[in-house]
């Protein structure tokens, strides 16, 4: 947690650029968005990034890490969601001069990755539970306002990582248990457009269930990668 509080601190002082590289499931999805739309209210010069599910695949690839860099040529690569296994990508990206920081719930290999400045890693939450544990932690390291942190953390984002732990069918225990409970509380007062029309076009109305999330609105989500590209979802979110 300290080198990436350091190496974001570093980062926006120079004015350099960062990329959230996600999953292009609901879990990276809700979890991508979670961590860019944090960095981009800190006034981070930031983008989020998610490959294409038939051309690039799933996680770090070697033709999705020169996009990336072509694209935006970043100093530093966020993953989320992905790249606890990913050691030979990791290490291609940190030979093109970007430093990477790993946030990832999936079981650790062997070989985890080495030349990552830091690996983020816990099997207790989902990709999003993460990211938002992560996020929040950055935004009281960074001096978020009091009020963006109560709307972020206690609604908007919230809700958006209990999509990913419900959606990734992740165990409900512990803290995974408590944000996918308090999340669900607050989907339906979320003012983001996003959230509003995926209730709507599932017709759901009155409380939003963990039935609603895993049966209506994550399928919408997913759906969006297999039918275009995932970064509209993201985007939507």
């Amino acid at each position: 947690k300290n080198v990436l509080f350091s190496l974001l601190a570093t980062i926006k002082k120079e004015g350099k650029t960062v990329v959230v590289y996600t999953d292009y499931d609901t879990d990276g999805i809700t979890g991508g968005a979670i961590l860019w739309e944090t960095l981009h209210h800190l006034g981070f010069s930031v983008f989020p990034y998610v490959p294409h599910r038939h051309t690039e695949g799933y996680g770090f690839s070697k033709i999705g890490i020169d996009n990336v860099i072509a694209k935006y040529n970043p100093s530093l690569i966020i993953s989320v969601d992905h790249g606890i296994s990913g050691r030979k990508e990791i290490d291609y990206i940190t030979q093109k001069g970007v430093r990477v920081i790993v946030t990832d719930h999936h079981a650790k290999p062997d070989d985890p990755p080495t030349s990552a400045c830091a690996i983020i890693h816990c099997p207790l939450v989902s990709g999003s539970g993460l990211a938002y544990v992560v996020a929040q932690e950055t935004a009281r390291y960074f001096g978020m306002s009091d009020s963006l942190k109560q709307k972020l953390f206690e609604v908007d984002l919230l809700a958006l990582a209990s999509f990913g732990i419900i959606a990734d069918l992740v165990p409900l225990q512990g803290i995974a248990r408590s944000i996918a409970y308090h999340g669900l509380k607050v989907i339906s007062k979320s003012d983001k457009p996003g959230i509003q029309e995926l209730i709507k076009t599932a017709g759901i109305s009155g409380d939003v269930s963990a039935y609603h999330v895993g049966f209506a609105i994550a399928p919408r989500i997913n759906a969006v990668g297999r039918l275009s590209h995932a970064i509209d979802a993201l985007s939507m979110l």
